[in-house]
């Protein structure tokens, strides 16, 4: 019996720090993932603008213009919601108390550059973060996603925090592993 309390105990131990590694502050349910539409912005042989909007769960956020021509790749902002942004370095942490950018400007690129861009932005003094692969010359470009904070957080460019429904998952399967190991002790 003295062998089933202390089994009882290091499933307790174990799921309490789960919870403490899932209550961390950066794992916050304000900082939330970002979605696109359209999700990828094809290429054009003329100036043919595309207004992509940004959205997190409920919501849209702010749209800006890509251009995607014969020319450039440009993303360009103008809308009075978005009130800074800028290119931005993977591993960069953004906070609201400082802009980047400014809401007017314009990021470049020329009409065959590839990779993937990191694009700050600041929205109703809240801050984010997404990213696009540009594509190459003639590629589509595409929006790979990004995260908002919603309630004055800071975020870390290029760093993916997992939505919260994937930690309460996490957190009921392992209250059910628990459970299941307590009554398989317990016969």
């Amino acid at each position: 019996m003295g062998n089933v309390g202390k089994k009882i105990k290091a499933t307790a131990g174990f799921g309490a720090a789960m919870a403490t590694v899932y209550t961390a502050p950066e794992l916050s349910a304000d900082i939330v993932g970002l979605n696109f539409n359209p999700g990828a912005v094809g290429f054009t042989s003329s100036s043919t603008v595309t207004t992509v909007r940004m959205n997190t769960p409920g919501r849209e956020i702010a749209s800006f213009a890509a251009y995607n021509t014969i020319s450039w790749k440009a993303f360009s902002v103008g809308q009075s919601q978005v009130s800074s942004w800028a290119t931005a370095g993977v591993g960069d942490v953004l906070n609201p108390v400082n802009n980047f950018g400014n809401a007017t400007s314009s990021i470049y690129r020329a009409f065959d550059a590839t990779g993937t861009i990191y694009v700050g932005f600041k929205v109703d003094g809240n801050v984010g973060w997404f990213s696009a692969n540009l594509g190459g010359d003639g590629g589509a470009v595409t929006f790979n996603g990004g995260q908002f904070g919603n309630a004055g957080e800071s975020v870390t460019v290029g760093v993916q925090v997992p939505e919260p429904s994937a930690f309460g998952l996490s957190l009921l399967a392992l209250g059910a592993v628990g459970l299941r190991r307590r009554r398989a002790a317990n016969k």
